[in-house]
């Protein structure tokens, strides 16, 4: 994919994200954070696919790396990460350390410096 369709895959999903925090609110919401990682903030063109690293409210032992945790499936639909061009990894937030590229960004960053490490909180 063009590095113009992958910046524009990242708008969507922040505001699916975005979106999701508002339909699902509560004090333990099951997606916490989400992070891009990978050759589309090298700026890599044509890119594969966009890396995505989401931050889920479970214990580490519910959310091993590279696997599909538990209820996790109807999340990566309602993100549209499972219509394809998505590499997306699963966390749990309290796990210590955040993937190797991030750094504190609002998801409003997103859309404004995707070229950089860009750490998503959802509101």
């Amino acid at each position: 994919m063009r590095y113009r369709r992958a910046v524009e895959k990242i708008r969507i999903l922040a505001e699916a994200c975005e979106d999701f925090s508002k339909r699902f609110p509560g004090e333990e919401p099951l997606l916490t954070e989400a992070y891009v990682f990978g050759g589309v903030l090298r700026g890599a063109d044509p890119l594969e696919f966009v890396e995505v690293a989401l931050v889920l409210n479970l214990p580490p032992d519910e959310v091993v790396w590279e696997t599909t945790p538990r209820g996790t499936p109807w999340l990566a639909d309602y993100l549209r990460l499972s219509k394809g061009g998505f590499a997306y990894f699963w966390r749990s937030h309290l796990e210590t350390s955040k993937p190797q590229c991030c750094h504190s960004r609002g998801w409003s960053a997103l859309s404004l410096v995707p070229s950089r490490s860009v750490f998503m909180k959802v509101a």
